[in-house]
């Protein structure tokens, strides 16, 4: 390499957002502007709540200038689940992602693990949650008490029904 160019650096990823919420700006926001390539990875399991084609569709459209994968892999999602879990990690993401990250960014605190299985550097944003107080928990157990950490691609609707003439 000559002297005085650097090579590109990298960033990650790695998420489930259910539901994408202004945490989750904030992490993409903070990365994208630390990296000169960022790519996102959400993750999936046929179980939860919101499919994960439509969490996908939803960060392609509020974060189009970043490579975001979906990854579909059946994965143990703690790492009590499954004596194997950073091993089987390791694989899904090497098989979209075949070499780097050189960092990772995450507000959870066991992340640091697995930029430590892809040799990157770990980047720890708002762990407490002071920055953006919110999590995708809390957002699906009270949606309305949580509506404005929720970015605008929601939108509220109300359906009245009823018979004809009764003042609807």
């Amino acid at each position: 390499m000559e002297k005085g160019l650097q090579k590109p650096r990298t960033g990650m990823i790695l998420c489930k957002f259910i539901p994408p919420h202004l945490g989750h700006q904030y992490l993409v926001d903070l990365a994208r502007s630390y990296v000169d390539s960022l790519i996102v990875l959400v993750c999936s399991i046929q179980s939860e709540p919101i499919t994960g084609d439509f969490r996908y569709h939803w960060m392609r459209r509020i974060f189009a200038d970043v490579n975001v994968v979906h990854v579909t892999d059946e994965n143990p999602q703690e790492p009590k689940d499954h004596a194997d879990f950073w091993q089987i990690w390791y694989e899904s993401i090497r098989r979209v992602l075949p070499t780097g990250p050189d960092y990772v960014f995450a507000s959870e605190n066991y992340r640091w693990q697995l930029a430590k299985i892809l040799r990157a550097s770990y980047i720890p944003v708002d762990h407490a949650r002071s920055l953006v107080p919110i999590s995708g928990t809390q957002v699906r157990q009270n949606p309305l008490a949580n509506w404005h950490y929720i970015p605008p691609y929601f939108v509220r609707r109300v359906c009245i029904f009823g018979v004809e003439y009764t003042g609807k």
